[in-house]
């Protein structure tokens, strides 16, 4: 064995010291927690399960304020039994509630809400927990907390998809540029109600779909007269306007200038 100083020889025996009392602490841990499984199991205190946990997070998630609705008409205060998370019952139920907060706020992420939306209703959430004076106030606002959280995904949803239904639409009108169509086509084909789409069309694109689709046709009228050397009428009857007269009217109406003025400043010079 080689030669250990005194300072070696304190250094080890300051690790020993450290390892023993770590091994001390891990044994005290280990009993805490096999004392807490005993008194859970010798007071038969039942709490909800994993799989509760996770429907109500799909819930928020979804956006399906119905659901957690009916789900909190039909548990009272006495049958939410939350395990011992304090000694305390009114601190036991803050703990609770602060569970669920942070719970619908994520969920609520997942279901497509802003993150910083989330935290920020979160927050104000939090501070309404702390002037909770009992129980039952407590228990309203979590109740509070999950509904708002779902409405709050399922109005994000109907935003979505009213915004997927109009751009459908859009992608409708650029495949029909050249032949004509009806809005009760453009409905067909989307599987929803004329009014519903033309009501959602005109508030997210500010004009009508026939509208919006001569906007499209003139857009593509200007490439032709600068790219190709098709006759004027030919593009206004190859982009469904009713005469090259009519056609002329609409162009200058939305460019300031008439189809051949367009073309003769704007036509492309090595064009062939």
């Amino acid at each position: 064995m080689g030669y250990i100083n005194r300072k070696g020889l304190v250094a080890i025996f300051l690790a020993d010291a450290a390892n023993e009392n770590l091994s001390q602490q891990t044994d005290a841990k280990n009993n805490s927690f096999m004392n807490h499984v005993l008194d859970h199991t010798e007071h038969e205190i039942v709490r909800f399960n994993y799989s509760a946990e996770m429907l109500f997070v799909k819930n928020v998630k979804e956006g399906n304020p119905d659901a957690l609705r009916e789900a909190g008409q039909t548990v009272s205060i006495e049958e939410f039994s939350v395990g011992k998370l304090a000694k305390k019952s009114l601190k036991l139920h803050e703990y609770l509630a602060c569970s669920i907060i942070v719970l619908a706020s994520r969920a609520a992420i997942d279901g497509g809400i802003d993150p910083l939306t989330s935290y920020l209703k979160s927050d104000l959430y939090f501070q309404r927990l702390e002037n909770c004076a009992d129980i039952k106030a407590i228990y309203s606002l979590v109740f509070e907390v999950a509904i708002d959280y779902a409405e709050l995904v399922s109005d994000y949803l109907i935003q979505k998809s009213h915004r997927s239904y109009v751009e459908q639409c859009k992608h409708f009108i650029r495949k029909r540029i050249n032949k004509p169509f009806s809005n009760d086509e453009v409905a067909k084909e989307l599987s929803i109600s004329k009014h519903y789409l033309s009501r959602l069309f005109a508030e997210e694109v500010g004009m009508g779909i026939q509208q919006y689709a001569v906007r499209e046709r003139l857009e593509a009228a200007k490439n032709m007269l600068k790219f190709s050397d098709q006759e004027i009428s030919t593009i206004a009857m190859y982009l469904c306007f009713a005469s090259q007269s009519y056609f002329g009217k609409l162009f200058k109406k939305h460019t300031g200038y008439t189809p051949k003025q367009f073309r003769d400043k704007y036509k492309t010079l090595d064009f062939k």
